[in-house]
């Protein structure tokens, strides 16, 4: 493979992920606005994020199947294709004013953000060198993060502009679908996987599903500090503020992706396993006691900056422990982290609107939320440490 050929890879592990993300983010600020304009609760507008996070689930699986049948360019441009379509969708919903075409149009959009990570993934597999598969991890991730954090930042410009917000995907989403078309070639496009029917030893098994345990757990607390921000910043008569404490918390989790390959030359998944569950806890506490916007904000920075630390550790140490069914408990993994956002959307959405009934204003709901998550962190810290007491290799640092 020529220089080019390897950069234009390089270029997509950027841009798609950077997509999926973009799509995903987009929606938090304006789901109040979204709420008003189409006259819905809030556990009707909960589902647009809860419909991403459960064709992630379920579709992701599926990507790998039809990558085998048909190759990665294909599926690539197939997809961003929907994902353009669905957008355009929502933007005709919001001109009718029809809910349910809305809800059509971002489980269309789903599935190419569900479709997006493990086709770049595979591509780059196949595709490139193992020391450019390192390099191809981190841009994905860093792509990822950066969509987020466009997103959070021109969101909070169009808050009640919906449809000239949308309006921004669709022409990035075009030029991506022309990059993949002109650039990505069809030497990509066959992907050959074999995989190996054993289990996984047995002295491996408890670290992956500590592991599981672990991303699912992140993915929530991710998802309570991001989803219903903008109601939470209601709370403080800030919601204009919701794009801005977004934003620093996509910027924080940027940095927290790449903090762990220089933590980890020194500590060891264990030690950063303890400090992110403290701050976990400590942070959800704070977040819900509600002491000032200015407290709260430190807080949920805190949060964004240990969940990124997290994403990357857990995903290193995964890595390291499993070396038979890669692919299929990669997928495993990947869907119960995404599940962990759809069960945080679907229940916090259900309960805002349950203590909405009952007169709760949004800071005594937040605080039973947020106590709540508080008592879920500790809880999985608790099983994880037990699960992974006597796993010598978590208390390895990268220079062993």
């Amino acid at each position: 493979m020529n220089s080019r050929e390897r950069n234009s890879i390089f270029i997509a592990d950027f841009i798609v992920p950077f997509l999926s993300i973009f799509g995903v983010v987009m929606f938090f600020p304006i789901l109040p606005t979204l709420q008003k304009i189409f006259g819905v609760t809030i556990s009707q507008v909960s589902w647009l994020p809860n419909i991403g996070y459960l064709v992630m689930i379920l579709f992701s699986p599926v990507v790998g199947f039809l990558i085998k049948k048909t190759g990665t360019k294909p599926l690539l441009l197939t997809f961003v294709f929907l994902w353009i379509l669905g957008i355009s969708i929502e933007i005709l919903s919001i001109t009718v004013i029809k809910y349910p075409l809305f809800v059509f149009g971002r489980f269309i959009e789903a599935l190419g953000e569900a479709a997006f990570f493990p086709l770049v993934l595979s591509m780059s597999k196949v595709a490139l060198s193992s020391e450019d598969q390192k390099k191809s991890s981190t841009i994905l991730e860093i792509g990822a993060a950066a969509g987020g954090l466009v997103a959070a930042m021109i969101t909070g410009s169009f808050i009640n502009e919906p449809i000239k917000l949308f309006l921004i995907p669709i022409i990035m989403g075009i030029i991506v679908w022309v990059f993949i078309l002109i650039s990505i070639k069809n030497a990509h496009e066959k992907v050959e996987e074999n995989f190996i029917s054993e289990d996984l030893p047995q002295d491996n098994k408890k670290i992956y599903i500590s592991l599981v345990l672990m991303i699912f757990s992140a993915q929530a607390i991710f998802g309570s500090i991001q989803v219903y921000l903008a109601y939470y910043m209601e709370s403080f008569k800030a919601i204009g503020s919701t794009g801005r404490v977004l934003s620093l918390e996509q910027i924080l989790g940027v940095v927290g992706t790449i903090l762990p390959v220089i933590l980890l030359r020194k500590l060891s998944f264990k030690t950063i396993r303890n400090y992110v569950f403290i701050v976990f806890i400590v942070s959800s506490v704070g977040i819900g006691v509600h002491l000032s916007l200015g407290i709260s904000v430190l807080f949920l920075a805190l949060t964004a900056l240990f969940v990124g630390i997290a994403f990357s550790t857990l995903n290193i140490f995964l890595a390291k422990s499993i070396h038979t069914n890669v692919s299929r408990k990669m997928s495993l993994y990947t869907s119960i982290r995404f599940l962990g956002g759809f069960l945080i959307s679907l229940l916090w959405g259900r309960l805002i609107e349950f203590y909405a009934v009952r007169e709760f204003d949004y800071s005594a709901t937040f605080k039973i939320l947020y106590f709540g998550i508080a008592v879920f962190a500790f809880i999985i810290v608790v099983v994880s440490m037990t699960l992974q007491k006597d796993e010598k290799i978590l208390e390895e640092t990268l220079k062993e």
